[in-house]
């Protein structure tokens, strides 16, 4: 019995180190889409790990039409990776649920994706604009000029990419940058969040 453990074990080791191989070789091809592959790895090592050890009895509560921030990973193919802001669109989420459902954003347009205008921008850049007029704190007014550069980074453009709508875990929902950062806090417009409900309606139904 003893034997036949250390034979399965063996195997199983031999096919982590073949996979650990071909990832080295994946990341160093010097594709862009790739490029990211070990710091991805390492974070979902990590979140493996901490699955392992400790799972919480209680998760974060998005409500519907919150902005999240998500890294999807390194995914196959056409599958969308790396880190994007997403819709939740869970009716009724709560502290017990682990997963829940949202619809990604992306900076490019085309086939079914759903034009949002300048959503990020209204949603973060401009309010905080104008929260710093407000604020006296010089750490305050460093925080918010911080955030306004980090999503300065995104096109102003947005589309809802609503081909890869998905149920995803709340463990790769991103926390926010500082006590000043709106993503998982600001919301979309109820006439937004009627118009994505009915054309997924139209697209799955």
């Amino acid at each position: 019995m003893t034997t036949n453990i250390k034979t399965t074990t063996s195997y199983s080791d031999k096919r982590i180190d073949y996979a650990c191989d071909n990832f080295k070789k994946v990341r160093n091809s010097g594709n862009d889409k790739f490029k990211q592959l070990d710091v991805w790895l390492k974070k979902e090592s990590n979140i493996f790990t901490k699955e392992l050890n400790y799972t919480p009895a209680r998760f974060m509560k998005y409500k519907k039409g919150t902005i999240v921030k998500v890294d999807f990973g390194i995914n196959i193919g056409c599958e969308l990776s790396k880190k994007h802001f997403a819709i939740v669109m869970d009716n009724d989420d709560n502290f017990y649920k682990e997963t829940i459902a949202v619809i990604p954003l992306t900076s490019k347009g085309g086939s079914n994706k759903m034009d949002l205008g300048s959503l990020i921008f209204d949603e973060f850049i401009n309010k905080m604009n104008k929260e710093i007029d407000l604020v006296n704190d010089e750490n305050d007014v460093k925080e918010l000029k911080e955030l306004i550069i980090e999503y300065s980074k995104y096109k102003k453009l947005t589309y809802a990419n609503l081909s890869q709508f998905r149920c995803i875990s709340k463990n790769r929902i991103l926390y926010p940058i500082n006590k000043h950062d709106l993503v998982g806090k600001s919301r979309v417009s109820k006439a937004v969040m009627d118009k994505l409900t009915q054309e997924l309606f139209s697209m799955y139904l």
